[in-house]
């Protein structure tokens, strides 16, 4: 036995006792979640579809510790769909034009044949503005009017892309004009179309974007720009209504002076308003797409004081041109921001 006045022996037993008479909050504290790292894909940066999946990336990462989202620039949203649909990416943007062109078939869809069952693997997290159509060209070029664009090299978008059509039938519809007839394309990326338009290498370059853009603010400081617009007296009214009337597509217009005073003054520009979507697989779970969903319009208020562009995105509009339905994640998160969300926009127990 332990004389009086002398501590006990320190034994197994002893410290056994000792870690089982510890506070069972020890025993109890919730394991630490484990790193999801998950891969998102956009487009060109200094577009709007760039920088607001952006700011929904990095609004994850750092309010979310286990999850860290990598976002690629490189690539059309056309294949970004498609490898979202296969699992190689849980994040991607794309357009209320690029589903419907999936579902029928139609441009660079018209040769994959399950674009379909692809289609059938996707959801939507949210749709926004994408904003409207700039059609720039330097003041110097003497290009005034969009029927002159005739004959010059001109960036539509990367070939494949939805943008790349768009814009080809609209310069069709428009004015009359044609690629490759009437003017040249340019085949390169978001990113080195706007850097070749820098360095003076194309005359107009054609992009979708929230006015005022990031991307043109810096270009306009570099050199003053015009934006054209579309005539009042369209080459083929038909067509024009039929490409205003496409999933996510309306008339709008571009401000005169929205750009300050390098912006050459040739009034409102009327142009093209264009709907985007975050997208993500159907098979992505439930809790995470809601728990990233929720945390990046928690912080929309707070972060549209520093960006106002934020502003724009907001739940309400996340159900705009709407044509793919939600994921289930997206809609507790939605809903727990005050939305009733309609049959239409939910899957339907087939899809889910």
């Amino acid at each position: 036995m332990t004389a009086p006045g002398h501590a006990s022996p320190l034994t197994r037993r002893s410290c056994l006792a000792g870690l089982l008479a510890a506070p069972l909050a020890l025993t109890t504290t919730e394991p630490a979640r484990a790193l999801r790292l998950l891969k998102m894909s956009t487009i060109g940066l200094g577009t709007s579809a760039s920088s607001v999946v952006g700011e929904f990336a990095s609004t994850v990462n750092a309010e979310l510790p286990d999850v860290e989202i990598t976002v690629n620039h490189e690539g059309p949203a056309t294949r970004h769909v498609i490898e979202l649909a296969l699992g190689r990416l849980e994040f991607c943007t794309s357009s209320p034009a690029i589903h419907a062109r999936m579902r029928n078939k139609t441009a660079v869809f018209r040769a994959i044949t399950q674009s379909r069952q692809l289609l059938a693997q996707l959801r939507t997290v949210m749709n926004f503005p994408l904003g409207v159509y700039h059609i720039a060209v330097s003041e110097r070029s003497g290009i005034e009017r969009l029927e002159e664009v005739a004959g010059k090299k001109v960036f539509l978008g990367p070939q494949g892309a939805a943008s790349f059509t768009t814009m080809a039938q609209l310069l069709s519809a428009a004015v009359g004009l044609a690629p490759t007839a009437d003017y040249e394309t340019v085949a390169l990326g978001w990113d080195d179309g706007a850097a070749a338009f820098r360095r003076g290498e194309v005359d107009v370059f054609c992009v979708p974007t929230n006015a005022p853009s990031p991307l043109f603010q810096d270009m306009v400081a570099e050199r003053p720009l015009r934006f054209l617009g579309l005539p009042d007296e369209p080459a083929d009214p038909g067509a024009l209504e039929d490409i205003v009337n496409w999933p996510g597509h309306r008339l709008a217009t571009l401000p005169a002076g929205v750009y300050g005073d390098h912006q050459a003054d040739g009034g409102d520009a009327r142009t093209l308003g264009i709907t985007a979507s975050l997208l993500t697989r159907a098979n992505l779970e439930r809790e995470l797409v809601y728990r990233a969903t929720k945390t990046f319009f928690d912080a929309i208020p707070t972060q549209a004081q520093n960006k106002p562009w934020l502003a724009n995105v907001t739940p309400d509009g996340a159900l705009d041109d709407l044509n793919l339905p939600l994921h289930e994640g997206a809609i507790d998160a939605l809903t727990e921001h005050g939305l009733t969300i309609p049959d239409e926009a939910r899957p339907t127990p087939q899809e889910r």
